[in-house]
């Protein structure tokens, strides 16, 4: 009797602790290629960039393994320039209006005008077309908003009300929210709570919503042969596919920058452009609190 309860003893005891070291491991972290900041840098490099770009991307290229990715990369010709215009730029970070230090670029939107028709040329000649009658409405929510980056917030209701209305203006009675939450994901996060916040917002405006996340070319791909694409958060994923169509084709939130204590708004732009702040990081406390960014988000 003792030596049978010693050996169920000891199995709960060897289960409890692995159980235990499962959920103190550090959570391992789920790499995506950065499609919208690679393809920034790529258009930057051939139309505007007289440094070699490539030679930062060239391990991580080396690196991909999605079969999908791989096969659009290699479609990259990296040693192409054909300056378009004098525009300067973190390579990385051409969609943003301000650099870091909060200035604005010179000739931001000129440089998007006029690359515009090659971009679409080349998507048009790489991406495959997908059947896709609805707009489409991209939401960013994995490591941002939590890893507080100047660029990266919270939409707030008012601003998708506005998207839902210019959708709606368009004759269109349906939507397919994007959300993929497995880029370099912060653990616990709390993306479904925000997500049902946000397809309650469109649906409470008389759109049907469907839900999608695939893999990351295809989701790329149905937002570039979208006949709507509307950014709900800042995203280089979703403007890279957005500056490719024609501007009444594109609603975007605002691509603006939190800087100390206020709110730069993006002002450059020839596409439905939101003019209102997102919930700024500073007026942000604790963003495991959901029931308190929900209620900031409303206000």
């Amino acid at each position: 009797m003792n030596k049978a309860f010693f050996r169920v003893f000891s199995y709960i005891l060897i289960v409890v602790v692995v159980f235990t070291i499962f959920l103190n491991m550090p959570e391992k972290k789920v790499e995506v290629s950065p499609l919208g900041s690679m393809l920034s840098a790529y258009f930057y490099n051939t139309y505007a960039s007289k440094e070699d770009v490539f030679s930062t991307y060239a391990n991580h290229l080396q690196s991909v393994t999605d079969p999908e990715l791989k096969q659009f990369y290699q479609k990259f010709d990296w040693r192409i320039k054909n300056t378009a215009v004098n525009y300067t730029s973190d390579f990385d970070k051409t969609w943003q209006q301000y650099d870091a230090d909060g200035s604005t670029k010179d000739h931001y939107l000129e440089y998007w005008q006029a690359i515009r028709p090659a971009i679409k040329q080349f998507y048009n000649d790489t991406i495959p077309q997908v059947e896709i009658s609805y707009p489409v409405v991209h939401f960013r929510c994995s490591d941002a908003p939590f890893v507080i980056h100047p660029q990266y917030h919270l939409t707030k209701a008012a601003s998708a009300r506005w998207m839902a209305e210019q959708v709606k203006n368009k004759g269109f009675d349906k939507i397919v929210i994007l959300a993929c939450n497995k880029h370099r994901k912060v653990k616990n996060n709390s993306c479904s709570d925000f997500l049902a916040f946000y397809t309650q917002i469109f649906q409470d405006s008389g759109l049907k919503v469907e839900k999608q996340c695939n893999s990351v070319f295809k989701d790329f791909a149905l937002m570039v042969h979208s006949p709507l694409l509307v950014s709900l958060n800042a995203s280089s994923f979703s403007f890279m596919a957005g500056i490719s169509k024609d501007p009444t084709t594109y609603i975007s939130c605002n691509f603006g920058r939190e800087s100390t204590d206020t709110y730069l708004l993006q002002t450059q732009a020839d596409w439905l452009l939101d003019q209102n702040e997102p919930l700024l990081h500073k007026n942000v406390k604790d963003y495991k609190n959901v029931k308190d960014i929900l209620t900031k988000l409303e206000n």
